[in-house]
């Protein structure tokens, strides 16, 4: 029964509420945006002031001694509301020289890759134009076979592989291409 009555209660006052937010919220954003305008300044003294304003308008049916009351209860929480904000927002973010330090960190480490991927390329391309193979493979495949050795003829040497052991051009170039 009691659940019942406070489900009845919401729901009754629901529209009051959501009309009274709405007129709060949009008495506020009027009077922030004019002292942005009037200002040409966007800071937190504005939403104070915008804050002040609001409780003060929206009070000034209950005379005088109400609507100062409303302004400076208004004035209040919104200096608390953006006090609270500006204490997290410098505590959650960097200083522009932290900022500055970072983003060159960072284009010396793109840099260094580059440098990097620049110097794998050409050896790749130096490999291919000389016809030998990588030193990374080992020397596996670049190893010169002893025809005597291995039985085998010049000839008899796999299509992807030259004459001596060393990959062709067209292999070196391809493995050269996909760095």
């Amino acid at each position: 029964e009691r659940l019942h009555g406070a489900l009845y209660s919401a729901k009754t006052r629901a529209p009051i509420l959501g009309t009274s937010f709405a007129v709060w919220g949009g008495t506020f954003s009027a009077f922030d945006c004019s002292l942005q305008y009037i200002r040409q300044r966007d800071d937190h003294w504005n939403a104070i002031a915008s804050g002040f304003l609001t409780g003060g308008v929206l009070a000034a049916r209950g005379g005088w001694k109400t609507a100062s009351k409303n302004a400076v209860v208004g004035g209040i929480l919104l200096a608390i509301i953006e006090g609270v904000s500006a204490l997290l927002m410098k505590s959650s973010s960097q200083t522009p020289r932290e900022q500055a330090l970072m983003q060159m960190q960072q284009e010396k480490l793109v840099k260094d890759y580059q440098d990097k991927h620049n110097a794998a390329k050409k050896t790749a391309e130096a490999a291919a134009k000389d016809g030998s193979v990588l030193s990374g493979l080992g020397g596996l495949w670049g190893r010169k076979h002893d025809e005597a050795s291995t039985g085998e003829s010049e000839g008899s040497s796999s299509s992807s592989f030259s004459s001596e052991g060393n990959l062709d051009a067209g292999t070196a170039s391809m493995i050269a291409n996909n760095m």
